[in-house]
């Protein structure tokens, strides 16, 4: 720094456990002076982070404001926000009882011990997809009932509805996406695995045979497996068996921005 351009800081809040998101937004709408439904539309793509590029005197203002809803913060230098590590992708996995062992690519496999793992992520994605449909179309049951009457009784072929006539027609299909994220502490790495292509073996007698009720179950047994990792929202609220409406994952980038934060805080 040359003593000419003032430093700027982030506020985010330290709260890895989850914070109420309506005290937030209650908080920005003062600090920003804005309608509060604009500060809560903010808050949804807010993932930790209250505000960025903030004098150090506004910053210290709105950790005040924070703390009068008891949301702990912190005040950070800004661009000081951690980097996400590349994931190594894995492909299956195997659960012992003090650790998991990741299947990568190429089928090399790596070891994490329970008391090693920092953090638990799952973000649920929605994916839209569009599917194209010919739909023929023609006359309606009670139109073809008409003319096989008129024909019955007039001998005149009429046809009542129009001939058939063929139509795109263009569906929209939503379904959920899920990532899972495993990071360790040291070294601190990322793996990332698909939980839609699992094979779910390593759960042995408690497979189901279905794959979203199996992923929820290897959750629990990561849960218990390192108790004492950080788990994010996504990761709580299937836990808890909360709908996946509340997840608020819009987009990856969310998934990612919330594990940037949690990662700046604890890792």
């Amino acid at each position: 720094m040359d003593g000419t351009t003032p430093p700027y800081f982030d506020v985010i809040l330290d709260e890895p456990h989850g914070y109420n998101a309506i005290f937030l937004a209650e908080v920005l709408a003062s600090f920003k002076k804005i309608p509060f439904q604009d500060a809560a539309t903010f808050t949804h793509h807010a993932w930790g982070v209250a505000e960025t590029h903030l004098s150090h005197e506004e910053a210290i203002t709105l950790t005040a404001k924070l703390s009068e809803k008891k949301l702990k913060s912190l005040l950070i230098p800004s661009g000081s926000f951690k980097v996400l590590p590349a994931f190594k992708k894995g492909t299956n996995l195997v659960l012992n009882s003090d650790a998991m062992e990741i299947i990568l690519e190429k089928s090399s496999q790596e070891v994490i011990q329970g008391d090693n793992v920092l953090l638990l992520a799952v973000g649920g994605i929605p994916e839209r997809t569009q599917i194209t449909k010919k739909i023929s179309e023609g006359p309606s049951g009670a139109a073809r009932a008409v003319s096989a009457g008129i024909f019955m009784t007039t001998g005149i072929p009429i046809s009542i509805g129009g001939k058939k006539k063929k139509e795109e027609k263009i569906e929209t299909k939503e379904e959920t996406l899920f990532y899972l994220d495993v990071f360790t502490k040291n070294p601190l790495s990322r793996y990332r695995l698909d939980p839609q292509h699992l094979n779910y073996s390593f759960l042995k007698e408690k497979k189901l045979y279905n794959t979203f009720q199996n992923f929820k179950l290897l959750l629990h047994e990561l849960s218990a497996l390192a108790p004492r990792s950080y788990q994010n929202k996504g990761m709580r609220n299937l836990l808890a068996n909360q709908s996946l409406s509340t997840m608020g994952y819009d987009t990856l980038e969310d998934f990612e921005k919330e594990m940037r934060w949690l990662i700046t805080l604890v890792g």
